[in-house]
């Protein structure tokens, strides 16, 4: 669905958040033709406030990682902590140990199948692992709910270096 933003610097005619060589996160369109999209007059291109705002409204996602030079999917559960998605996971676990220190991918959507409406978003950042303990600390106070039994003590904070969003409008 979407080809990994060049970071560092803007691509012409784009929507995507691109970090500057400073570390600031500007916002400017993604190119549709870059992410496979067609020119269709019912998707819009989200802001970063909007797709903020969804995020912060959403509870599960999807990160996209390789493991074993294979592309994959992993359904977690987060919160938004600035610009930033924290998730959890159990200590040694596979997600925990092929996410840390590397580029990963969130994606967040919604369906509503009735009023035919969708939006997606899809967060492209450094991930690592939290381990400073008065940081970690901070992070067990924030409303998540791991999945799955057992002890859910490992933080991953995936800094957002891209936000791209979309929303298909009803068709009339």
């Amino acid at each position: 669905m979407c080809a990994a933003p060049t970071y560092g610097h803007s691509l012409p005619g784009t929507n995507a958040l691109q970090p500057r060589a400073t570390g600031e996160i500007v916002e400017e369109p993604l190119a549709r033709g870059s992410i496979g999209m067609s020119e269709d007059p019912d998707l819009k291109f989200l802001n970063r406030s909007e797709c903020l705002r969804l995020l912060a409204s959403a509870t599960v996602g999807r990160v996209l990682f390789t493991h074993m030079s294979l592309p994959t999917a992993h359904p977690v559960t987060f919160v938004l902590d600035g610009n930033a998605v924290i998730f959890q996971t159990k200590d040694g676990s596979t997600l925990a140990e092929a996410v840390d220190n590397r580029v990963v991918s969130l994606e967040v959507d919604e369906v509503d199948i009735e009023q035919k409406r969708r939006w997606w978003i899809n967060v492209i950042g450094n991930s690592h692992t939290v381990t400073d303990p008065a940081e970690t600390d901070r992070l067990s106070g924030l409303p998540l709910l791991p999945w799955g039994s057992g002890e859910h003590q490992h933080f991953v904070r995936i800094k957002a270096q891209a936000i791209q969003g979309w929303r298909l409008r009803p068709a009339e």
